[in-house]
């Protein structure tokens, strides 16, 4: 039989005298009387990260239970967070002086080995999986709002300062100006997409290589928006009489320059000119006074 939560009695002893009784009994009892109707609350709000591990209180964390002599006692932790690794625990020893400052620690736990978890004041908070990285709470839970409303149940996580207003939403309203933040604040990409269906939908983003917002029509070719002087004027059609129109199928569309007949074009792209010249000869050389005569 094993002797977990009380003294074991010598092999041999018969003694029913209540010294030799009461040790063992009163040793189940304490370990009974910590585990019995345990009450956890927090003053501020509880929160636990599955990238980190890390297990948060933003108010004093406040456990209430029996301790040996039949007292209901309370002991504190302030403010604050434990980082919780794969197959880890989050405890606290608590502690026979009433109002004592207790922490709360991170330990690994191993099977079919000796128990981290078998001391009868160890309080057990939770538990970080190995596999998801997620938090199962033991002895902690969640507070019930109220009035309860469709969606708080994962408030901790969208009102981490439990201020009652959306984190990302408290973050704009903060500014001089309301802003819309996108993006996780990471060096990449950040771009919105029109819900078009489309397997390339149009968008515009906010290109990091280039610090500079562009968009896609296409949602392949991006292009760079102006850098915000008004546009200047242009023509999208160009019209020779007796010929087909040239019309500019989209903005940055070319147009082709072809030489005729006698006729050479050069370009030079750092004066940004065009030059049209006569090539060739003009023909024969005619003999006028062969007319007169």
């Amino acid at each position: 039989m094993g002797a977990n939560f009380h003294t074991a009695y010598t092999d041999g002893t018969t003694i029913f005298a209540a010294s030799s009784m009461e040790a063992p009994l009163s040793d189940l009892d304490r370990a009974i009387s910590y585990g019995k109707n345990v009450i956890i609350h927090c003053d501020g709000v509880l929160g636990y990260s599955s990238g980190s591990g890390q297990l948060t209180w933003s108010g004093v964390l406040r456990f209430l239970f029996i301790r040996s002599d039949g007292q209901l006692v309370q002991n504190t932790v302030a403010a604050g967070g434990v980082a919780l690794s794969d197959n880890q625990i989050a405890y606290a020893d608590l502690a026979e002086t009433n109002d004592a400052t207790v922490t709360v620690y991170a330990s690994s736990l191993t099977t079919a080995a000796a128990s981290t978890t078998k001391a009868y004041n160890r309080l057990i908070l939770g538990y970080r999986n190995a596999a998801s990285d997620r938090f199962y709470p033991v002895a902690l839970r969640e507070p019930m709002d109220v009035p309860a409303t469709v969606g708080d149940m994962l408030k901790s996580i969208y009102d981490a300062n439990g201020d009652g207003k959306v984190d990302a939403a408290a973050t704009a309203d903060s500014a001089t100006v309301n802003t819309f933040p996108i993006g996780d604040g990471t060096d990449s990409d950040k771009t919105i997409r029109a819900a078009t269906g489309a397997a390339n939908p149009p968008a515009i983003r906010f290109h990091v290589a280039t610090g500079k917002w562009q968009y896609t029509s296409d949602g392949t070719t991006w292009s760079d928006f102006g850098t915000g002087g008004g546009g200047g004027a242009s023509f999208q059609t160009i019209a020779v009489s007796g010929q087909d129109e040239i019309v500019a199928d989209v903005e940055g569309d070319t147009l082709t320059v072809v030489a005729g007949s006698n006729v050479t074009i050069t370009t030079n792209e750092a004066s940004k000119t065009v030059t049209i010249a006569a090539s060739g000869t003009l023909g024969a050389s005619v003999n006028l006074w062969q007319f007169m005569l």
